[in-house]
């Protein structure tokens, strides 16, 4: 099976039915489709999780549950960044997604952090200005903040 090219950013921020993932997805079937060498961790009893730079690929029970971009690390060569610059622009994301027509709404708001939500379900946390991460549950009807929208206990940032 040859290597899965990329995952658009603007694909993971408006349709989620469009992202190269089945629901059916094991951990195994990931490493076929995207062979390449991925840094891999058991959360806990029924969780573990697959990274390449700053993607993260969460499974729960066995199954993929959700992705999530991770704002300390270097861009994933996985992802098609169609034009943004990770490295450079990171915590003007929401001002790219404007500049691209991709509507954001602002779904909870705490002193200096927010959360925004992209038409895909994809949930974008923000703090103090600068973006924490993205994540997208990616098989629910809608998404909601959980524990994979906000910073993890424990878990390498």
């Amino acid at each position: 099976m040859p290597r899965l090219n990329t995952i658009s950013l603007r694909t993971l921020l408006t349709a989620r039915s469009n992202l190269p993932l089945r629901p059916d997805d094991r951990m195994e079937h990931v490493l076929l489709r995207f062979r390449v060498p991925f840094d891999a961790a058991a959360t806990s009893k029924n969780a573990a999780q697959l990274m390449q730079g700053n993607l993260v690929f969460w499974f729960l029970k066995g199954q993929l549950d959700s992705l999530e971009l991770t704002a300390p690390h270097g861009p994933s060569d996985l992802i098609n960044w169609c034009g943004f610059d990770w490295v450079q622009d990171r915590d003007r994301l929401l001002h790219w997604c404007q500049a691209q027509g991709i509507p954001l709404a602002l779904v909870l708001e705490e002193g200096e952090s927010q959360l925004w939500q992209s038409p895909s379900g994809a949930l974008l946390s923000v703090h103090e200005g600068k973006l924490w991460n993205v994540t997208l549950d990616l098989f629910t009807p809608e998404s909601r903040p959980r524990a994979g929208s906000a910073p993890r206990r424990g878990a390498p940032q």
